[in-house]
C-alpha cells in the first residue's frame, strides 16, 4: 500500500502533512465533481484509511 511504503520511508510528520494534503485534494474533488453531501463521508473515509489504520506507527 502506497501509504505504508511512504510512512516506513518518512518521518511521522512528513506523513502527517502529506496526509493534509490529500484530504485537502480529496475535499476539492468531492465538492468539484459530486453531491456537497459525499464530501464529509469522503473525508472521514481518507482519514480511516490514512491515519486510522496507521495510528501505532503515526505514534511510535
Amino acid at each position: 500500500m502506497e501509504s505504508q511504503k511512504f510512512l516506513a520511508e518518512n518521518s511521522a510528520s512528513v506523513y502527517i502533512k502529506k496526509v493534509e494534503a490529500r484530504i485537502s485534494e480529496e475535499s476539492e474533488r468531492a465538492k468539484h465533481y459530486l453531491d456537497e453531501s459525499t464530501e464529509s463521508r469522503i473525508v472521514e473515509v481518507v482519514e480511516e484509511e490514512l491515519i486510522k489504520v496507521h495510528m501505532k506507527t503515526i505514534v511510535e
